[in-house]
């Protein structure tokens, strides 16, 4: 059996294709609900074993491609769910975008770089990748390697440092130096014969050298190497062990989970009034007199709000804020009219011409009669706002729409909604997955972040659990309390170190009341951001001017 096992590791090893296919299905299982986030180490090593026998940018690119699918496919199979063209086309887009970056690994790994130096370059390629990821209309945060931690909160303890792309980091870090390249003056193989005669590669013989793949590992490990990687994740788990924070204060909240059905109008009351008394009729049985706030998922009212008329829903619902002297924050479409104000790029026009744009946004109702709003900046690309529209709109064809194809509004401001005697944000769903974004409404003054959210869209899959673990990196990164408020689940709370302190079951009609600790302090992540991802960037650069001395000095050409 153990010669048989040799056997098959040899064989996938061997080869581009089935190294790369690994590769992927290991990225897979490191991600929830399977939470074996070790494996993003040797996924990786195997991604850089498929490039490394590539000879080409473009054959790296072709044969880590279906790893890189698997990798997608597994982990987030579920947006199929919302929409099954959507789901498969950005499955495949993100898969091809990731070779983009390992094509450059390949380039870095065969400059003749020190195996340390190495490691940085190529971490700080994927880690500008993931940087870049985060930036435009097509971002896609949900697989950044740091997320696969999520459940592992006490080995990346030093987010509030570098956030989730110093994870990202120290993971691809690892992967590069424990297989570094080890190169040996050997003869040719003749494949890379044939390619010479083919005037596809050039190289003279006496400079000819392989990669490590020549050289068992035991031969190539170092302790040094060993112990720069667990220098991390050791000190991490010594300052989770120690780190206990005294909060300033504490908040009684109540959130909300109503479990309406997402996919029937109404969320399955036979009207939107219903629908709004049972969610009223939940609260009032859970409420107490200590309470100062309650929160209502993403989409918790099933009729929009226009501006600031007080009609339905808000009349009704700013009725019961007086009768519980607490302020409700909540989910759902808001009618934004433009008046003495610079218009967007991109708006509507009403049939009594006035102008306007609709935004996915929480809407706090205070018992003086006060509404204030927080227009989601975080879309979800196709399916909320189509990417690109402010470009395209400039681009004036009878057959584009654009007004009517854009989707929703898109905010830019930070909000943080008075509860009580604190102040707390409601992102809404996908914005609690850009760190960044997150750690700004922080640094606004936010004693505890608050989440509200609707994953129904996507069934009792691991979208909704992932969600939910991603947002105990959050928790760390800015030393916060994270309380969820989800529409079928799962609903809770996290505390600063990213343990969970309560949570709900899924597709379950249940309210909570929660203690939440409010903190003060500031991280240097909250302070300064994706600094890691700005350093990276700087490395890059620094190897692109690096990379031809080395390999003028070297004189090494790697097969």
């Amino acid at each position: 059996m153990k010669a048989e096992t040799q056997a098959f590791v040899n064989r996938v090893y061997a080869s581009s294709w089935s190294s790369g296919i690994m590769g992927g299905l290991l990225m897979a299982l490191s991600f929830s609900p399977t939470d074996l986030a070790v494996l993003t180490i040797p996924g990786f090593m195997l991604f850089m074993r498929a490039a490394d026998r590539c000879m080409t940018m473009p054959q790296v690119m072709y044969l880590t491609f279906p790893g890189f699918l698997i990798w997608n496919a597994i982990t987030t199979y579920w947006l199929v769910f919302a929409t099954v063209p959507g789901g498969i086309a950005a499955i495949t887009a993100n898969a091809i975008l990731m070779t983009i970056p390992m094509a450059f690994i390949h380039k870095v790994r065969r400059a003749g770089f020190t195996p340390v130096s190495m490691a940085l370059i190529v971490a700080s390629v994927w880690v500008t990748y993931e940087f870049a990821h985060l930036q435009w209309d097509l971002a896609w945060p949900w697989l950044v390697v740091g997320n696969a931690y999520a459940n592992w909160p006490l080995v990346i303890q030093y987010a509030e440092v570098t956030g989730s792309l110093g994870i990202s980091f120290w993971v691809v870090f690892s992967a590069a130096l424990l297989l570094h390249p080890r190169y040996l003056t050997t003869e040719p193989t003749p494949e890379q014969l044939v390619a010479r005669a083919l005037g596809k590669i050039q190289f003279k013989d006496s400079e000819f050298v392989t990669l490590s793949r020549h050289i068992p590992f035991f031969q190539r490990f170092k302790w040094s190497h060993m112990l720069v990687i667990l220098a991390l994740p050791a000190g991490s788990l010594v300052f989770y062990l120690a780190y206990n924070p005294e909060p300033v204060s504490t908040t009684e909240i109540v959130v909300v989970q109503p479990n309406y059905n997402s996919y029937l109008d109404a969320g399955g009351y036979p009207d939107a009034t219903m629908a709004l008394e049972s969610i009223i009729a939940l609260t009032d049985q859970t409420i107490t007199d200590q309470t100062e706030a309650v929160y209502w998922p993403e989409n918790a009212l099933r009729s929009p709000v226009f501006g600031t008329r007080v009609q339905f829903p808000a009349n009704r619902l700013l009725q019961q804020t007086r009768q519980w002297n607490v302020p409700v924050i909540t989910g759902t479409s808001w009618y934004h009219y433009y008046e003495d104000e610079t218009l967007p790029r991109v708006y509507r026009t009403s049939a009594d011409g006035r102008h306007f744009n609709v935004y996915n946004a929480a809407i706090g109702f205070y018992p003086d009669g006060r509404m204030y709003q927080y227009r989601k900046a975080k879309l979800v690309p196709i399916v909320e706002r189509f990417p690109f529209i402010n470009t395209l709109s400039y681009w004036k064809n009878p057959w584009f729409d654009w007004p009517n194809l854009s989707g929703y509004g898109r905010g830019y401001e930070t909000v943080n909604f008075l509860a009580g005697s604190q102040t707390s944000p409601a992102l809404v769903c996908y914005d609690s997955v850009f760190p960044d974004w997150v750690r700004r409404h922080v640094q606004e003054g936010a004693g505890y972040v608050t989440i509200i959210t609707n994953d129904g869209w996507w069934g009792d899959t691991s979208g909704h659990v992932q969600h939910f673990d991603f947002a105990r990196i959050r928790a760390i990164e800015t030393r916060r309390a994270v309380v969820r408020s989800a529409n079928n689940g799962i609903s809770g709370m996290i505390g600063p170190k990213g343990e969970v302190l309560a949570r709900t079951d899924y597709w379950v009609r249940t309210a909570l009341v929660l203690d939440v600790p409010v903190y003060e302090r500031e991280t240097m992540y909250t302070r300064y951001g994706d600094w890691i991802g700005w350093f990276s960037l700087g490395l890059c650069v620094l190897g692109i001017i690096w990379m031809p001395v080395y390999r003028k000095s070297s004189n090494f050409i790697v097969d």
